[in-house]
């Protein structure tokens, strides 16, 4: 039966169903995103007023003004789409699942759930210097299933979720062995 509803991610957990880890990916991507979208909202406007200011004697400053707010507020939501998106990419394990969600759009996203018994082999790959300073990679999980893998890219510290995922796989396999 369905238990208790994480608040957070919506997942419907299942009857004795714990949450063992929720990871994200690392912050290094919405930094980089964040920093070249500010970097646009700032670079469009200033070619406009340097055109305008070099064409026309008067500077229309109510349109100015209007059109100014209404950039700011299209970055803002540009950034809050971002933010959200980055929030709601999630990988979660739990003692009976493993639960990847990512986010696309505001109302568009994929999930996929495997369950641990399922689990047959657990990767990380870690490529470059910044991603070894910073620590994070990828996470490549084999399935005995209809999928036969999946790949969480960009995971922060994905070497604690990996330990967490392969005791959970353990603590099922020995429960299944005993029962």
């Amino acid at each position: 039966g369905v238990g208790v509803i994480d608040e957070c991610f919506m997942i419907a957990l299942q009857s004795e169903e714990k949450i063992l880890m929720e990871v994200h990916k690392h912050w290094l991507g919405i930094v980089i995103h964040a920093i070249i979208l500010f970097s646009v909202a700032i670079i469009i406007p200033s070619i406009i007023l340097l055109v305008e200011l070099f064409l026309f004697d008067d500077i229309r400053a109510m349109q100015h003004i209007f059109f100014g707010i209404l950039w700011l507020w299209f970055v803002w939501v540009m950034f809050f789409v971002m933010w959200t998106n980055y929030y709601l990419d999630v990988l979660v394990i739990t003692n009976k699942r493993f639960i990847d969600m990512e986010q696309f759009v505001l109302f568009s996203r994929d999930e996929v759930i495997v369950p641990l018994e399922q689990i047959e082999d657990i990767k990380i790959e870690v490529k470059g210097v910044l991603a070894t300073l910073l620590r994070f990679g990828n996470l490549q999980i084999q399935t005995a299933g209809a999928t036969k893998e999946t790949m969480v890219k960009s995971v922060m510290r994905p070497e604690k979720a990996r330990a967490c995922l392969e005791a959970a796989v353990s603590n099922v396999n020995k429960s299944d062995t005993s029962v």
